[in-house]
């Protein structure tokens, strides 16, 4: 065990807690993707002509509201997702983020023995330079020159094999706290979209449920409600197909979107309990147990610090 923790590459431990953020933010692309579609699709306007003008008008509010919710959840994850690894560019003083060079800067173990980051930058791109400048000095040497020529160069990619890998380290870090950083901010806001996502879809069903005191009541449910759906042996033979090979489908999180006595509609959540597909099942009697829930839970698969 011990040999094979020596031969595990630097920055596999960075790497895979990226890729466990960048999981989690997947996850929340795939479930605020399918909230939004649900609220989009779902949530019925047929309502609202029936409505007065100040009610009709706090409904599409809290629709709209319900709609850039989920939408802004969706953007944020996807800046998680597609944060990209930092170059040595972004480590100098012109470019990339301050904070994350003062981070960095405190991470002494990271300068090689330099004072600084900004001081081992400067020497790695230094160094890529000479070692350009003495290949093509190379290339072009007489028979006379050539055997310093290739001295100068062997120095070159000498000093090249102890800095870089100082600058892959370097990198891979700096690419982890960037990610990282990046994170912090989004799960904020994608928390507060989230709540913002919940109220808006609250303002809606309040303001759409007032009819007129004369209009007709509808005959369908047209709520979206979140509900747990546990299929049965009949269930699983009709949908179990299109809900996928991993689907655990005694506890399927969803979205009720329309109701009769005889079916149900329900718009599946994926999670990370449950990683079914995101599909829209048409639930007949018989088929499964469908029970209201007070929220649909998202995956949690936060990286460990």
């Amino acid at each position: 065990m011990a040999d094979e923790a020596e031969k595990k590459p630097a920055g596999t431990g960075l790497e895979a807690a990226a890729d466990r953020i960048r999981e989690t933010a997947k996850w929340l692309v795939v479930t605020f993707g399918a909230i939004a579609g649900v609220l989009v699709g779902g949530l019925q306007l047929t309502s609202l002509p029936d409505l007065s003008d100040d009610v009709r008008s706090d409904a599409l509010f809290g629709y709209g509201l319900g709609v850039a919710g989920a939408l802004l959840a969706v953007l944020a994850a996807t800046i998680v997702m597609t944060a990209g690894r930092r170059t040595l560019d972004d480590l100098t003083g012109t470019g990339g983020s301050r904070t994350l060079r003062e981070h960095l800067n405190e991470m002494t173990d990271l300068h090689g023995g330099y004072t600084s980051i900004a001081e081992l930058v400067q020497k790695i791109t230094a160094a890529r330079k000479e070692r350009t400048q003495a290949w093509e000095a190379l290339q072009g040497a007489g028979d006379a020159t050539k055997a310093a020529e290739q001295a100068k160069y062997d120095a070159a990619i000498e000093r090249m094999g102890i800095l870089t890998p100082l600058a892959n380290r370097l990198l891979t870090v700096a690419s982890f706290e960037h990610l990282r950083r990046t994170w912090v901010v989004c799960r904020v806001v994608i928390v507060a979209s989230a709540a913002l996502s919940a109220a808006g879809v609250a303002i809606f069903a309040a303001n759409a449920a007032q009819k007129e005191k004369d209009a007709p009541a509808p005959a369908v449910a047209a709520q979206a409600v979140p509900v747990r759906v546990s299929l049965t042996a009949a269930g699983k033979k009709v949908h179990g197909e299109a809900l996928g090979a991993t689907c655990v489908t005694t506890r399927i999180d969803g979205i009720a979107t329309a109701s009769t006595a005889e079916s149900v509609v329900v718009q599946v959540v994926p999670t990370s309990d449950a990683p079914c597909s995101p599909v829209s099942l048409s639930l007949a009697r018989g088929e499964a147990t469908v029970a209201a829930r007070k929220s649909v839970t998202l995956p949690d698969l936060t990286p460990e610090p």
